[in-house]
Protein backbone atom coordinates (compact mmCIF):
# COMPACT_ATOMS: atom_id res chain seq x y z
CA UNK A 1 0.00 0.00 0.00
CA UNK A 2 3.01 2.81 0.59
CA UNK A 3 4.30 1.90 -3.02
CA UNK A 4 0.60 3.78 -3.75
CA UNK A 5 1.21 6.78 -1.74
CA UNK A 6 2.63 8.69 -4.65
CA UNK A 7 3.87 8.46 -7.53
CA UNK A 8 7.30 6.69 -8.17
CA UNK A 9 10.16 8.86 -8.77
CA UNK A 10 10.68 8.66 -12.19
CA UNK A 11 7.03 9.34 -13.10
CA UNK A 12 6.88 12.33 -11.09
CA UNK A 13 10.29 13.47 -12.90
CA UNK A 14 8.52 13.11 -16.25
CA UNK A 15 5.01 14.58 -15.17
CA UNK A 16 7.17 17.85 -13.69
CA UNK A 17 8.84 17.96 -17.19
CA UNK A 18 5.89 17.64 -18.87
CA UNK A 19 3.87 20.48 -16.92
CA UNK A 20 7.19 23.16 -17.24
CA UNK A 21 6.89 22.00 -21.07
CA UNK A 22 3.21 22.71 -21.53
CA UNK A 23 3.78 26.14 -19.77
CA UNK A 24 6.89 27.13 -22.00
CA UNK A 25 4.85 26.49 -25.08
CA UNK A 26 2.59 29.11 -24.25
CA UNK A 27 4.03 31.72 -21.41
CA UNK A 28 4.44 34.39 -23.96
CA UNK A 29 1.25 34.19 -25.47
CA UNK A 30 -0.74 35.56 -22.69
CA UNK A 31 0.35 39.09 -23.54
CA UNK A 32 0.66 38.41 -27.31
CA UNK A 33 -3.29 37.37 -27.30
CA UNK A 34 -3.99 40.42 -25.69
CA UNK A 35 -1.72 42.49 -27.93
CA UNK A 36 -3.46 41.48 -30.72
CA UNK A 37 -7.00 42.51 -29.55
CA UNK A 38 -7.73 38.49 -28.28
CA UNK A 39 -9.27 39.33 -24.54
CA UNK A 40 -10.94 35.83 -24.39
CA UNK A 41 -7.78 33.87 -25.79
CA UNK A 42 -5.52 35.78 -23.57
CA UNK A 43 -7.98 34.66 -20.62
CA UNK A 44 -7.85 31.01 -21.97
CA UNK A 45 -4.19 30.67 -21.58
CA UNK A 46 -3.67 32.24 -18.69
CA UNK A 47 -6.22 29.83 -16.87
CA UNK A 48 -4.21 26.92 -18.80
CA UNK A 49 -1.07 28.17 -17.17
CA UNK A 50 -2.77 28.24 -13.87
CA UNK A 51 -3.69 24.61 -14.10
CA UNK A 52 -0.47 23.77 -14.95
CA UNK A 53 1.35 25.65 -11.96
CA UNK A 54 -1.31 24.23 -9.54
CA UNK A 55 -0.47 20.31 -11.09
CA UNK A 56 3.57 21.22 -10.43
CA UNK A 57 2.51 22.26 -6.89
CA UNK A 58 0.60 18.93 -6.29
CA UNK A 59 3.29 17.09 -7.68
CA UNK A 60 6.12 19.10 -5.56
CA UNK A 61 4.09 18.65 -2.48
CA UNK A 62 4.05 14.95 -3.06
CA UNK A 63 0.13 14.95 -3.03
CA UNK A 64 -1.73 13.30 -6.17
CA UNK A 65 -4.12 15.95 -7.70
CA UNK A 66 -8.24 15.29 -7.76
CA UNK A 67 -10.48 15.35 -10.79
CA UNK A 68 -11.96 18.79 -11.28
CA UNK A 69 -14.68 19.11 -8.81
CA UNK A 70 -12.01 18.90 -5.85
CA UNK A 71 -9.31 20.37 -7.52
CA UNK A 72 -9.15 23.75 -6.73
CA UNK A 73 -10.10 23.10 -3.11
CA UNK A 74 -7.11 20.48 -2.76
CA UNK A 75 -4.67 23.40 -4.06
CA UNK A 76 -5.85 25.22 -1.26
CA UNK A 77 -4.95 22.56 1.22
CA UNK A 78 -1.19 22.23 0.10
CA UNK A 79 1.64 23.13 2.14
CA UNK A 80 2.72 25.42 0.07
CA UNK A 81 3.39 29.68 -0.25
CA UNK A 82 -0.10 30.95 -0.32
CA UNK A 83 0.91 33.60 -2.57
CA UNK A 84 0.85 31.07 -5.41
CA UNK A 85 -3.12 31.02 -5.26
CA UNK A 86 -3.38 34.32 -4.68
CA UNK A 87 -0.90 35.52 -7.72
CA UNK A 88 -3.45 32.78 -10.12
CA UNK A 89 -6.41 34.11 -8.55
CA UNK A 90 -5.46 37.97 -9.29
CA UNK A 91 -4.40 36.94 -12.56
CA UNK A 92 -7.41 35.14 -13.45
CA UNK A 93 -9.44 37.55 -12.43
CA UNK A 94 -8.03 40.70 -13.96
CA UNK A 95 -9.66 42.65 -16.45
CA UNK A 96 -6.23 44.36 -16.99
CA UNK A 97 -3.73 42.29 -19.63
CA UNK A 98 -0.56 43.89 -17.55
CA UNK A 99 -1.51 42.61 -14.58
CA UNK A 100 -2.83 39.73 -15.35
CA UNK A 101 0.44 38.97 -16.96
CA UNK A 102 2.55 40.00 -13.99
CA UNK A 103 0.49 38.41 -11.75
CA UNK A 104 0.92 34.42 -13.57
CA UNK A 105 4.33 35.70 -14.04
CA UNK A 106 4.38 36.28 -10.15
CA UNK A 107 3.04 32.67 -9.72
CA UNK A 108 5.86 31.13 -12.05
CA UNK A 109 8.21 32.29 -10.21
CA UNK A 110 6.99 31.34 -6.81
CA UNK A 111 6.75 27.81 -8.35
CA UNK A 112 10.22 27.86 -9.86
CA UNK A 113 11.31 28.43 -5.77
CA UNK A 114 9.46 26.24 -4.92
CA UNK A 115 11.39 23.74 -7.47
CA UNK A 116 14.29 25.07 -6.26
CA UNK A 117 13.65 24.19 -3.07
CA UNK A 118 13.03 20.63 -3.38
CA UNK A 119 16.34 20.29 -4.97
CA UNK A 120 15.04 17.72 -7.76
CA UNK A 121 17.86 19.34 -9.83
CA UNK A 122 20.63 21.59 -9.47
CA UNK A 123 19.66 25.23 -8.37
CA UNK A 124 18.12 26.82 -11.46
CA UNK A 125 18.45 31.33 -11.07
CA UNK A 126 14.71 32.37 -10.82
CA UNK A 127 14.96 35.66 -13.53
CA UNK A 128 11.59 37.68 -15.20
CA UNK A 129 12.86 38.13 -18.68
CA UNK A 130 11.77 39.64 -21.63
CA UNK A 131 11.27 37.19 -24.12
CA UNK A 132 13.28 37.61 -27.10
CA UNK A 133 13.55 41.40 -26.80
CA UNK A 134 9.60 41.73 -27.31
CA UNK A 135 7.59 43.61 -24.11
CA UNK A 136 6.17 40.13 -22.87
CA UNK A 137 7.75 38.57 -19.03
CA UNK A 138 8.89 35.07 -18.89
CA UNK A 139 10.80 33.19 -17.27
CA UNK A 140 11.75 30.95 -19.73
CA UNK A 141 9.63 27.54 -17.93
CA UNK A 142 11.76 25.22 -20.57
CA UNK A 143 14.68 25.52 -18.69
CA UNK A 144 13.27 23.98 -15.55
CA UNK A 145 12.09 21.20 -17.84
CA UNK A 146 15.15 20.36 -19.60
CA UNK A 147 16.94 20.01 -16.16
CA UNK A 148 14.23 17.68 -14.64
CA UNK A 149 14.45 16.12 -18.38
CA UNK A 150 18.20 15.07 -17.98
CA UNK A 151 17.89 13.46 -14.68
CA UNK A 152 15.55 10.94 -16.73
CA UNK A 153 18.58 10.18 -18.85
CA UNK A 154 18.40 6.31 -19.55
CA UNK A 155 15.07 5.79 -18.29
CA UNK A 156 12.07 4.62 -20.48
CA UNK A 157 10.36 8.07 -20.10
CA UNK A 158 13.58 9.81 -21.65
CA UNK A 159 12.00 10.08 -25.11
CA UNK A 160 8.51 9.87 -24.16
CA UNK A 161 6.79 13.10 -26.10
CA UNK A 162 6.23 15.87 -22.53
CA UNK A 163 2.12 15.62 -22.59
CA UNK A 164 2.05 14.58 -18.83
CA UNK A 165 -1.09 11.94 -18.01
CA UNK A 166 -4.26 11.71 -19.62
CA UNK A 167 -5.95 13.37 -16.57
CA UNK A 168 -3.76 16.55 -17.54
CA UNK A 169 -5.23 16.49 -21.49
CA UNK A 170 -8.44 16.88 -19.40
CA UNK A 171 -10.92 15.34 -17.63
CA UNK A 172 -11.78 12.26 -20.20
CA UNK A 173 -12.55 9.81 -17.53
CA UNK A 174 -14.63 8.10 -20.63
CA UNK A 175 -11.36 7.58 -22.16
CA UNK A 176 -9.66 7.02 -19.35
CA UNK A 177 -11.77 4.17 -17.38
CA UNK A 178 -12.40 2.64 -20.35
CA UNK A 179 -10.04 -0.45 -21.21
CA UNK A 180 -11.00 -0.54 -24.60
CA UNK A 181 -8.94 2.72 -25.13
CA UNK A 182 -5.64 1.22 -23.34
CA UNK A 183 -3.61 0.56 -26.41
CA UNK A 184 -4.85 3.53 -28.07
CA UNK A 185 -3.79 6.01 -24.85
CA UNK A 186 -0.76 4.14 -24.68
CA UNK A 187 0.11 4.67 -28.70
CA UNK A 188 0.32 8.50 -27.55
CA UNK A 189 3.17 7.96 -25.54
CA UNK A 190 5.03 5.64 -27.66
CA UNK A 191 6.59 2.28 -27.04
Amino acid sequence: LKQLNFYPNDIKLYLLASNWSIIAEEQAFIKRCGVCKDEIGSRIICARIADRLMRLCFLYSDHYAPYSKWFGFAFNELPIDKEIGANIHRALSSDSLNDRENYIVQAQVLVANLHNSCEITEHIEVEVQRYHSRDIKVIFADQYAVAIMNKLQGTKFEHMPRIGTLSQIGNYSAISDQIYYNKKVKALYGE
